[in-house]
């Protein structure tokens, strides 16, 4: 078995300001530290060379996904693609959707419609299919042993993965739950789900990530026959 674990997000998590954004990094360092090999998967293309160079010191490699449908590494930035792309006088979005024909990368159809309201913005929302076959794309180059959703909204992405990848989930929240936190309080709170979808987000993976031991147990009790653990 290699030592490679996929994390897919759609929160940047360099510079760490916000909690979500420091529980992410913490966590890159903590698996650098106990040897495993990172690919992060960024839902995002607003990657600075100041952050990019900041998360290549604790991930193995650095991944963005872009409005072109582009799986980008940052590392090979400028590199033979870019080079051949300019001297076929192809557009960007042409040539990368035929490389991804080429590859013939064969994403699920997954739709859903609270995993695109809730993670909208310009480069994810639309294109789920594509960033699914992006991370089909990540699971045939490297063959992680272990993948990481941050957020039950990124656990479409687990399901076009084999049964013999541990498939985790970071939840950071209970999301069927905003209605009584944080709603009442008069904020406005975008990303929520009844029960039952929070039930079917968290069915796809085989160990859920709790942030503490009260919400843990709230999760144990929609998902029994998931582990649960507090990290």
């Amino acid at each position: 078995m290699n030592n490679y674990i996929l994390i897919i997000t759609h929160v940047l998590p360099f510079p760490p300001s916000a909690g979500n954004e420091i529980r992410i990094f913490k966590l890159l360092k903590f698996l650098k530290e106990s040897g495993y090999r990172t690919i992060l998967f960024i839902t995002s293309a607003n990657l600075s060379e100041e952050a990019f160079q900041e998360l290549s010191n604790v991930v193995e490699e650095v991944y963005c996904f872009t409005k072109f449908y582009e799986l980008t590494s940052n590392k090979l930035r400028n590199n033979f693609i870019n080079r051949l792309r300019l001297n076929l006088g192809e557009s960007k979005e042409r040539f990368f959707r035929k490389i991804f024909r080429l590859l013939k990368i064969e994403a699920k159809n997954i739709t859903s419609g609270n995993f695109e309201q809730s993670i909208c913005n310009d480069l994810v929302s639309g294109h789920i299919n594509q960033l699914i076959g992006n991370v089909q794309l990540l699971h045939r180059k490297y063959a992680p042993f272990a993948v990481i959703a941050e957020y039950i909204f990124m656990s479409p992405c687990l399901d076009v993965l084999p049964d013999d990848i541990l498939k985790i989930i970071d939840t950071h929240d209970v999301f069927s739950r905003k209605a009584d936190t944080v709603e009442k309080y008069g904020i406005v709170e975008k990303m929520q789900c009844s029960p039952e979808e929070e039930r079917q987000y968290l069915l796809r993976s085989d160990v859920v990530m709790a942030i503490q031991d009260n919400e843990a147990k709230i999760l144990q009790e929609l998902v029994p026959e998931r582990k649960v653990i507090t990290v």
